[in-house]
């Protein structure tokens, strides 16, 4: 017959293995970030303008208003990523009387950043504001954006070519449907 043991005798037993499991995990973990050349990846992000800025005096009131905000624009599109929301802060400094400032909203899964993403058009029947959402350009990309946009005010600036005739799609400049390198 087998020995009988007491339920406090398994939860010890429990309990070891647990513990003996996580510290192999933490020293896997840290062997692999311990390296010099190890980089924190950047978590991925959305950028969302045209909210209203909240006026409440109480920070915590705030955020909890802009939190409010963001979610109401997430479930507007029939997302569910609203738990997957690590982030949500202002962009740029707060000036009186200033167009708002965009949202950033970071995501801890990129998956749902991209299932947002695609449903972009669903923002078209919101009834509030018009809100446009668009990925939060990092590195390279946020210098190239720089540099498409002074060249696009160059070209309108000089009467090379009309503001409605051009547009920036994916990170490239067009000028009545042709692409004009930067």
């Amino acid at each position: 017959m087998a020995p009988i043991i007491t339920k406090e005798q398994l939860d010890n037993a429990i309990s070891e293995v647990v513990k003996a499991t996580m510290k192999k995990v933490y020293s896997e973990h840290e062997e692999k970030t311990s390296s010099k050349t190890h980089y924190p990846v950047k978590s991925p992000g959305l950028r969302i303008r045209n909210l209203p800025e909240t006026t409440a005096e109480n920070r915590n009131a705030r955020i909890m208003a802009e939190r409010d905000q963001v979610l109401d624009v997430i479930k507007h599109m029939g997302e569910e990523a609203c738990a997957s929301i690590t982030d949500i802060y202002h962009a740029g400094k707060f000036r009186e009387n200033a167009k708002p400032r965009p949202l950033i909203v970071k995501f801890s899964n990129p998956w749902q950043m991209r299932k947002v993403l695609a449903n972009v058009h669903k923002m078209k029947t919101f009834s509030r504001v018009n809100v446009v959402i668009s990925k939060e350009l990092v590195g390279e990309e946020l210098k190239l954006e720089r540099r498409l946009l002074k060249k696009r005010y160059d070209l309108i600036k000089n009467g090379e070519a009309k503001k409605q005739s051009i547009r920036i799609r994916k990170l490239k400049l067009f000028v009545d449907g042709k692409e004009i390198s930067v």
